[in-house]
């Protein structure tokens, strides 16, 4: 019997570092995509930003920025108004 309850708490000491190195991956995990999501928004931002050398028109489209980016155009439009670079103002009622 001694052997075998040394070999189940050896598996459990196992599977507690395990876990436990889970555990770390997940959150390098996260902090990664939140890395990411902060390079991208500001790719956006300064994409938005971008005009055109000979009639000062934004270079890039909604559509174009899209498709650099892997976002939707509807994410551009919501980042664009946040940072208040947005192409069509809407007029108060």
């Amino acid at each position: 019997m001694g052997r075998t309850n040394s070999e189940i708490n050896d598996l459990k000491r196992r599977v507690a570092f395990l876990e436990k190195e889970n555990g770390n991956r997940v959150r390098e995990i996260k902090d990664s995509k939140s890395q990411i999501d902060l390079l991208t928004d500001s790719r956006i931002i300064e994409m938005l930003q971008e005009t055109s050398p000979y009639n000062h028109k934004p270079r890039y489209s909604y559509d174009e920025i899209s498709i650099a980016t892997g976002r939707s155009t509807g994410y551009i439009s919501n980042k664009a108004k946040d940072a208040g670079l947005q192409r069509k103002h809407i007029k108060p009622v």
